[in-house]
């Protein structure tokens, strides 16, 4: 979780940062497209839940974390309104693209 921790330091939090000043800043841009504000306020907000989310779950006991990493896409039936079967299936080796 170290490793973990230090990147998100060094790598995220500045991009987080990057992007918040960019949506304030885009917000009164008259000049930027208004579906470019938006996706930049989207994305911004998506990292921060993001970053919210790892700092919570950090704190968990590592047996946890890795039955949490052992359910993966399954997690999801434990949302209401989320399906598991949702994501696409990962192809075999005699698959095709």
């Amino acid at each position: 979780m170290q490793v973990a921790e230090a990147r998100r330091q060094r790598e995220i939090q500045p991009t987080l940062d990057a992007l918040k000043a960019l949506s304030e800043e885009a917000s009164g841009d008259k000049e930027t497209p208004e579906i470019t504000r938006r996706r930049i306020v989207e994305l911004s907000a998506f990292g921060q839940e993001l970053d919210v989310w790892y700092r919570e779950i950090k704190r968990l006991p590592i047996g946890t974390l890795r039955g949490l990493m052992r359910m993966g896409a399954k997690i999801a039936r434990f949302i209401p309104g989320a399906r598991a079967d949702d994501r696409p299936k990962p192809k075999t080796d005699g698959e095709q693209s």
